[in-house]
């Protein structure tokens, strides 16, 4: 009997697993914060925690991360999409990358992009309360 040792066999797949789309399954509160900037277009990318951005909720503004192609007309269009409220402006800050050394070579951390959004009087996003 001859064998070849060259020849691959067939692996056998497991059969696939069909979801119960009739239970609802209660998700956390903090799954579901996540949850909403998990689109694979989004422009957003997370809500911005600093003690700046914190005391600029009292002033009824927002800060987000946003990706670094995004321009004004999307992020606000994308806030007031996602979080149900009515924009009245977007300021967007470009943040440099901090130079570091990586062993005796320099090299930089990666930029991001922020964004201010400030909305009309009376509308609030939950999620970004502190």
């Amino acid at each position: 009997m001859k064998l070849n040792i060259f020849k691959k066999e067939e692996k056998k797949q497991a059969p696939k697993k069909v979801k119960n789309t009739e239970t609802l399954d209660v998700v956390p509160q903090e799954q579901v914060a996540s949850a909403a900037f998990s689109g694979t277009n989004s422009v957003i990318s997370q809500i911005y925690t600093s003690e700046k951005s914190t005391r600029l909720i009292a002033s009824n503004q927002y800060v987000f991360k946003v990706t670094t192609n995004a321009t004004k007309n999307e992020i606000k269009k994308e806030v007031g999409q996602r979080f149900n409220v009515k924009v009245k402006g977007v300021r967007v800050i470009n943040i440099r990358g901090k130079k570091r050394m990586l062993g005796r070579h320099p090299g930089f951390r990666s930029g991001y992009r922020k964004a201010v959004v400030i909305l009309q009087p009376g509308n609030v996003i939950q999620q970004a309360k502190p």
